[in-house]
C-alpha cells in the first residue's frame, strides 16, 4: 500500500484511529504502516543519492585535478609565449631602429660617393691630358690614384649599407613570421585555457549543487522524516487506548496531532522541492562499463560504480537470464534425481523378489521340489489340445 504523506493523509489516519468501527481502525493501522514504509523507502533513496554524490565527487575530483594540472601547464606555456613575443618585439624594434640609421646614413654616403666619383673623373681627365709631361704626369697620377681609392671606399661603404639594409629587411620578415606564429600559438593556448577553466568552473558548480542536495536530504531525513516517524509512533501509542487518557494527556495528544499534521505538511513540501530540484538534474560522468561520457543521472552499482542506464539494464537482463538458467538446471537435476531414485527402488524390489524366491526354494526340501516340478509337467500334458484351424490344411 503506497500513500502520499501530506495533511490530507494525516487527517485520514487520525480519523481512522479515532473511529469506533473495526474496519476503519484496521485501515488506519495499514495506513500507519504504509506511512512508515514510505518514509523508510525515502530514506533509502536519500542514502542512494548521497552514495551516488560521493562517487561523482570522487570522479569529479580526479577531473578537477587533471584540469588544474592542465591549467598550470597552460600558464607556463603562455608565460613562455609572452616572453618569446616580448623578445621578438624587442629584437624587431632594434632592427627597425638600425634600419632607420642606415636609411639616414645612406644618402650622405651616396652623396659622398658621388662627389668622389666626380673628383675621380676630373683627376682622370687631367691625367689623360698631361700624362706626356714627365714631372707633372707623376703628380697627377698620384692624385688620380687617391681619388680612385676614395671613390672605391665610398662605393664599398654604400654597398655595405645596402647589404646591411637587405639583411635587416630579411630579419624583419623572419621575425614578423615567427611573431605571427607565436601569437597564434598564444591565442590557441589561451583559448584552450579558457575552455579548461570553463570546464573546471562547471565541475565546481556541479559539485556545489550536489553537495547542496546531499545536505538538503540529510537535513530532510534528520528533521522532517524523523519528526514524522516520531509523531506517528507517539500517536499510535496514545490513540491505541483513547479512553485511558487523562485530561493533561489529551491536551498533549492534541498538541501531537497538530505536530503530526505540520510535520506531514513540511514533509510533503520539502519532498516536492527535493524531487523538482535534485531528482531531475543531469550530470556528466564516465560510465564504468562502456567508458563513454554520458549526460544523465547515473546508476550506482556496488561492483562497477557509476553506470549509464543502458549498461545497468544490460546487467539486470544478464542476471535475470542467469537466474532462469540456474532454476532450469536445478529442475532438471531434481527430475533426474527422482527418476534415478525410482529406478533404483524398482531394481531393488525385483532383486529382493528374486532373492526371496531363491531363498524359499533353498529353504524347501529336495523331494518337495521334485514333486512340484512333476505336478507342473503333468498339468501341461493333461490339458486339452486346441483344434487345428482349417486354414492350416
Amino acid at each position: 500500500m503506497e500513500v502520499i504523506i501530506n495533511c490530507d493523509t494525516a487527517e485520514e489516519i487520525i480519523q481512522a484511529w479515532n473511529s469506533e468501527q473495526h474496519q476503519q481502525h484496521q485501515e488506519g493501522i495499514h495506513m500507519v504502516r504504509a506511512f512508515q514504509d514510505q518514509v523508510s523507502f525515502q530514506c533509502q533513496q536519500n542514502k542512494l543519492f548521497c552514495q551516488t554524490v560521493d562517487a561523482l565527487q570522487e570522479q569529479y575530483g580526479r577531473r578537477m585535478y587533471a584540469a588544474k594540472q592542465l591549467l598550470q601547464r597552460f600558464e607556463t606555456t603562455l608565460l613562455q609565449f609572452d616572453q618569446e613575443i616580448q623578445r621578438l618585439e624587442v629584437q624587431k624594434e632594434n632592427i627597425q631602429q638600425q634600419m632607420q640609421r642606415y636609411e639616414q646614413d645612406l644618402p650622405l654616403i651616396q652623396r659622398y660617393a658621388h662627389e668622389r666619383q666626380i673628383k675621380r673623373s676630373k683627376r682622370q681627365r687631367q691625367y689623360d691630358t698631361l700624362y706626356w709631361i714627365p714631372f707633372i704626369s707623376s703628380q697627377y697620377k698620384l692624385k688620380y690614384m687617391r681619388a680612385r681609392d676614395k671613390f672605391s671606399r665610398a662605393e664599398h661603404q654604400v654597398a655595405q649599407i645596402r647589404q646591411a639594409m637587405d639583411s635587416c629587411h630579411r630579419a624583419c620578415r623572419r621575425i614578423a613570421t615567427t611573431l605571427c606564429h607565436t601569437r597564434d600559438q598564444h591565442e590557441q593556448s589561451s583559448l584552450h585555457r579558457s575552455q579548461i577553466e570553463k570546464q573546471w568552473q562547471q565541475l565546481d558548480t556541479t559539485l556545489q549543487l550536489l553537495d547542496e542536495g546531499r545536505r538538503f536530504w540529510y537535513d530532510f531525513e534528520k528533521y522532517q522524516a524523523h519528526i514524522v516517524i516520531e509523531s506517528v509512533n507517539h500517536l499510535v501509542r496514545v490513540l491505541a487506548f483513547p479512553n485511558q487518557q487523562k485530561e493533561e494527556e489529551k491536551q498533549d495528544t492534541e498538541q501531537w496531532i497538530k505536530t503530526f499534521k505540520m510535520a506531514c505538511f513540511e514533509y510533503d513540501e520539502c519532498l516536492k522541492h527535493g524531487h523538482e530540484r535534485w531528482y531531475t538534474i543531469q550530470v556528466e560522468f564516465d560510465c564504468a562499463i562502456c567508458n563513454n561520457v554520458r549526460w544523465e543521472w547515473p546508476c550506482l552499482d556496488n561492483i562497477h560504480g557509476l553506470l549509464c542506464h543502458a549498461c545497468q539494464q544490460s546487467i539486470i537482463e544478464t542476471q535475470q537470464n542467469l537466474e532462469c538458467t540456474h532454476s532450469y538446471g536445478n529442475t532438471k537435476i531434481r527430475l533426474s534425481t527422482v527418476s534415478s531414485a525410482g529406478g533404483i527402488s524398482h531394481k531393488k524390489k525385483r532383486t529382493s523378489f528374486v532373492s526371496d524366491q531363491a531363498s524359499s526354494i533353498r529353504s524347501e526340501s529336495r523331494p518337495l521340489v521334485i514333486k512340484r516340478i512333476l505336478k507342473t509337467v503333468f498339468a501341461k500334458c493333461s490339458s486339452p489340445k486346441r483344434p487345428y484351424s482349417p486354414l492350416v490344411h
